[in-house]
């Protein structure tokens, strides 16, 4: 289902550059799923069921066209924080030792 909806986006919209990222595709099939399975009942997807093999792809692909593509494209890896050298750290001292340093 993944690799059927990720096709008709790249083929819908061809002028997109990236490339589409499965785990947010597949995010949203998930969500969108569990949705669909609470809110509806198996006879109201009669209509698909009976959608000969050339009618779902044409579905498919007008459904492609609204898709905002950015939406699920893959991020450039994020910058990595360096670590900083030569940095004095506080010690922690502990409060039996102040408590003895008062006596």
């Amino acid at each position: 289902m993944m690799q059927c909806m990720m096709l008709s986006i790249e083929v819908a919209q061809p002028e997109q550059p990236l490339k589409l990222s499965t785990y947010y595709i597949g995010h949203e099939i998930a969500s969108c799923y569990r949705g669909l399975d609470l809110l509806t009942d198996n006879h109201e997807w009669d209509w698909a069921a009976k959608m000969k093999p050339e009618e779902i792809g044409t579905f498919l692909f007008e459904l492609a066209k609204l898709v905002k593509y950015k939406n699920f494209t893959k991020r450039p890896p994020s910058k990595k924080i360096p670590i900083r050298k030569n940095v004095k750290r506080k010690n922690h001292v502990s409060t039996k030792k102040l408590l003895n340093q008062g006596k």
